[in-house]
């Protein structure tokens, strides 16, 4: 079974996020925190990370840059899930090394798909069968290199 690492402060947000993906091929893990998610994936090395940006203590963006550090993790999937909208928050998440950045409200639907695309290497939102118009992701390969979608 897979292991999936929620992280966000909105405990609402994790419930509905657990309930998505804890029935099926994932283990859910969850963290309130940047520390709680660092401690959490050094032990579970979960292969699918939903991280918020802007939480108490270490935000996601240092959380994604520590786990695309550590070698045990970096082949982890970071998926940002936030609220920040603003072109110059994307390109610093992508900087980070988050493999794709979606912006809240989402469908769990959508993460859905963004998630099986990311595991199969889709890069588009065209790719992944989804309106470009319909939200605002963006996608970063493991090279780095980003391309809007």
């Amino acid at each position: 079974m897979e292991k999936m690492l929620i992280v966000d402060d909105n405990a609402d947000l994790r419930k509905i996020l657990k309930i998505t993906f804890g029935y099926g091929k994932y283990k859910v893990l969850e963290a309130s925190n940047g520390e709680q998610a660092l401690e959490i994936a050094a032990r579970e090395l979960p292969e699918i990370i939903l991280l918020d940006i802007m939480m108490p203590g270490i935000d996601g963006m240092e959380v994604c840059k520590e786990i695309k550090a550590n070698p045990d993790l970096n082949r982890s999937f970071v998926i940002m899930l936030t609220g920040l909208g603003q072109q110059k928050d994307r390109e610093y998440a992508l900087e980070a090394g988050a493999n794709f950045y979606m912006t809240k409200p989402f469908s769990p639907n959508e993460l859905i798909m963004v998630i099986e695309g990311v595991r199969t290497g889709k890069k588009t939102l065209e790719e992944l069968g989804m309106d470009s118009k319909a939200f605002d992701l963006r996608w970063s390969d493991r090279q780095g290199k980003d391309q809007p979608v």
